[in-house]
């Protein structure tokens, strides 16, 4: 577990935690997916998804996952609140330092080869969970097109559909897991759940989990005479979560979650479809993507990006056959997973995204 402090002079000062899997090989990575966390953008949530993900990855990949700024359990608190705008931001000057430091690494060992080295530059892949797919995909376009700016709303979006000739560097593929691009405040979740990210109770959150505090206390004397319901991933996703109840036994995290959601609700509101049908099936192909079936965080609203990322339809319309390999790179889910999957649902995921990263990175054994 590490800290990223950006340097950004428009974002409030703060840290990130970054969890890193390396290769398996211990060698200089071929390529590096960064991972983003949904809402609470907690990395604690994830290790089990990302440990299993390493495992079936080849083993000269590395993942790294960084959460959000104010979004942390054991990084000194910050106190100002950030935008999803300001979050995309401190992932952009992630990626790009991330750029610049493995083309360090590739011309160290170049150097310490004699300049006889295979001078191949690391690939980068970007991976997110829900609004952490949204924030993939304008750090994309954030660290490719630097001149345009982020997190497009219903007013901006038509000033963003035409990119940059040549982009500062190209991301190689995208992985969006049950993600949330579009519209979010009008899907069912956003709809229920609208009092709790407006005021008074977005004010009144905090206070209110100080007052139940003894209710959190009172579960971990559950997790200490029953051992079993303390791991939901074998267990339920039902069954008390470690990390749920220490972010809700500290009030300025849950603060920042529930503000975070409010920004959300206000900036992802029309995609930018052309972007979508451009890195989809019919376009690049750069783009994968996995649906929850009945997904309340995402609706019906997603269904206009998800055709444009399915693109034109065939026979086999998001399928593609390479050295009799069948890849799907738009997938509805049919496992019955949940959209917060990282609680009792990774190895599946994982299953699933290891099979689109080897394929994306034209990569076909371990």
């Amino acid at each position: 577990m590490s800290a990223y402090k950006h340097s950004l002079e428009t974002v409030p000062r703060g840290q990130a935690e970054c969890q890193w899997y390396p290769p398996r090989n211990k060698q200089r990575p071929q390529a590096v997916i960064v991972f983003f966390p949904g809402n609470p953008g907690l990395v604690e949530y994830y290790p089990p998804f990302l440990h299993k993900l390493q495992s079936l990855i080849p083993a000269s990949y590395g993942l790294i996952s960084i959460g959000h700024v104010g979004h942390s359990l054991s990084l000194s608190f910050q106190t100002q609140n950030l935008t999803l705008a300001e979050q995309i931001q401190v992932k952009v000057e992630f990626v790009q330092k991330l750029r610049k430091e493995l083309d360090l690494w590739r011309k160290e060992d170049q150097g310490r080869a004699g300049g006889r080295g295979d001078g191949g530059q690391t690939m980068i892949g970007l991976m997110g969970h829900s609004v952490g797919a949204e924030i993939a995909v304008q750090t994309i376009r954030g660290v490719e097109h630097p001149e345009k700016p982020l997190a497009v709303t219903s007013d901006d979006a038509k000033q963003q559909q035409q990119p940059a000739e040549q982009p500062a560097f190209r991301i190689t593929a995208a992985f969006l897991l049950f993600p949330t691009l579009a519209h979010i405040a009008r899907t069912p979740n956003a709809q229920r759940l609208r009092p709790l990210f407006h005021s008074p109770l977005l004010e009144l959150a905090p206070i209110l989990v100080l007052l139940f505090k003894p209710v959190f206390l009172m579960i971990h004397l559950v997790y200490w005479l029953f051992p079993s319901t303390r791991n939901a991933q074998t267990s339920s996703i039902y069954a008390p979560n470690p990390t749920t109840i220490t972010m809700l036994e500290t009030p300025i995290v849950l603060s920042h979650v529930l503000r975070l959601a409010r920004s959300e609700m206000e900036t992802i509101c029309e995609p930018d479809l052309e972007w979508y049908t451009r890195n989809g099936q019919s376009g690049s192909g750069r783009v994968f993507s996995y649906w929850g079936a009945n997904d309340g965080w995402v609706g019906k609203e997603g269904d206009a990006v998800k055709r444009a990322l399915k693109g034109v339809e065939s026979s086999d319309s998001n399928m593609e056959n390479e050295d009799s390999e069948m890849v799907e790179r738009v997938i509805d889910c049919s496992d019955n997973v949940p959209h917060a999957f990282c609680l009792a649902h990774s190895n599946i995921i994982a299953e699933k995204v290891a099979a689109w990263i080897k394929h994306a990175f034209k990569q076909k054994s371990l």
